[in-house]
């Protein structure tokens, strides 16, 4: 055990994240509480406190890039006397503001005692599975760790002898050039994914976590070998995508056949006339099963295309006028849309989902007159609200309304589900907080 934790302090919206070890280093069980600067303290011994405060405080004042200090802790479990040592970088915005302190908390007790434990310290950074380094701002290395040469196969003597940005996979280079950029100046980089060259030739990906020391033009950096994961991952999209054009082959080859029984139900329809009512019947209830299942098979590819497009800002003023062009037989219905301005990160299916809602305000609603779109801020907080003048949703149908298979016998039950779960691939919850007989009322909440 390396008796070695992270924490990082969002100065912004005061959460303080504390890793395992640090939990384990001050005595508690990982992640037994959320940590606060104030908890911190208290884990710090009386004697030490103030330097301590201090120490932290007067770095930020200063607007000092770093901070570090050695001082005692009091373990919680075992009301042990611990001596630890603490490092602390700043993380400026473009105005040079601190807005985030990352720091690591080394439980230093037994070094202290006896120097000649800071080789086991080496020995762990030197059998650790992890890539650990230390690297120059003009672009070579200048500390590896043995895991280097294990996952790369490049000598430790090669990999320091030449810049690091030629091992880098020649379509990642300028990526990671635009990443090291940011670490000069000053600003940390954090699970940046990149491909590096073996010496005998494979491509491995790894993911870098480096905080540099512009006063010392040093990047510290910790990096994992994530190959597997990705080639997994690329067997889930692989897959995915095997599916989703066995869907649509399927989709194409069912439609062709009820294409048929849809013109042949015509043709006999015109064949019989009006002679044979009870045909007729069962006619039409074939036309409108077929008419259904061609539904089921739109609502079917909507479900395979949430979450494949990558977000983008979406205005939802015109997003909203563009579904309201789609909808026929809107008649003399009265649209009031006052979201000029409204930009939210979202992706092509918000198109959909507010073409359902208008749809079903004409299906459902039987008296609309008028259906507004609007909305309202409530702190970081955005809340969008559809509203229509028809008969609403009675009491008994609210708490089923988004369920599954959810139907009152005139439609699929799909679509307000499926846009339930649109908006949960957004990370926005919906209700409906409608009056019965006085209209519906869906209440979109877009969180920041």
């Amino acid at each position: 055990i390396a008796h070695l934790g992270s924490w990082e302090l969002d100065l912004e919206s005061g959460k303080l994240t504390w890793s395992d070890e640090v939990y384990r280093i001050f005595g508690f069980e990982p992640q037994e509480f959320a940590a606060t600067y104030k908890d911190f303290l208290k884990s710090v011994h009386p004697e030490d406190r103030t330097a301590v405060d201090n120490a932290y405080s007067s770095s930020i004042q200063e607007g000092r890039n770093t901070y570090e200090i050695e001082h005692r802790i009091i373990r919680k479990n075992t009301g042990e006397i611990r001596i630890v040592h603490e490092k602390c970088n700043h993380i400026k915005n473009e105005s040079g503001k601190i807005i985030r302190s990352l720091g690591i908390v080394h439980d230093i007790t037994g070094l202290k005692k006896n120097e000649e434990k800071l080789k086991q310290s080496d020995l762990i950074i030197e059998n650790s599975i992890d890539m650990i380094c230390i690297a120059g701002f003009d672009g070579y290395f200048k500390i590896l760790n043995p895991a280097w040469t294990k996952v790369l196969g490049w000598s430790k003597e090669e990999l320091l002898s030449k810049p690091w940005i030629e091992f880098v996979y020649p379509e990642d280079r300028k990526e990671t050039i635009n990443a090291k950029i940011d670490l000069t100046k000053g600003r940390g980089v954090y699970q940046f994914s990149n491909r590096y060259i073996c010496k005998n030739g494979d491509i491995r990906w790894l993911s870098w976590n480096s905080y540099p020391n512009p006063e010392e033009k040093r990047i510290f950096s910790v990096v994992r070998d994530i190959t597997e994961n990705k080639r997994a991952d690329d067997r889930i999209v692989a897959a995915n995508e095997k599916l989703r054009v066995v869907g649509k082959l399927t989709r194409h080859d069912i439609r062709n056949k009820l294409t048929v029984i849809r013109s042949s139900t015509y043709l006999i329809k015109n064949i019989i006339g009006n002679a044979e009512p009870e045909v007729s019947k069962y006619l039409a209830l074939i036309d409108s099963s077929v008419a259904m299942a061609n539904r089921l098979f739109d609502f079917s590819k909507l479900y395979e295309s949430i979450g494949a497009e990558e977000p983008t800002e979406i205005d939802v003023y015109y997003c909203f006028n563009e579904a309201i062009g789609l909808v026929p037989n809107l008649g003399k219905i009265k649209i009031d849309n006052e979201c000029q301005g409204l930009i939210v990160i979202a992706d092509s299916l918000l198109g959909q989902i507010f073409y359902n809602l208008i749809d079903n305000s004409l299906k459902h609603g039987k008296k609309v007159s008028n259906i507004k779109l609007y909305y309202k801020r409530n702190g970081k907080q955005t809340i969008l609200y559809y509203e229509d003048n028809g008969e609403g949703i009675s009491t008994d149908n609210k708490p089923k309304l988004f369920n599954e298979g959810f139907t009152t016998g005139e439609g699929t039950g799909l679509g307000l589900a499926i846009m339930k779960k649109i908006m949960d691939v957004y990370g926005w919850k919906i209700t409906e907080t409608g009056t019965p007989g006085k209209g519906a009322r869906f209440e979109i909440v877009i969180s920041k």
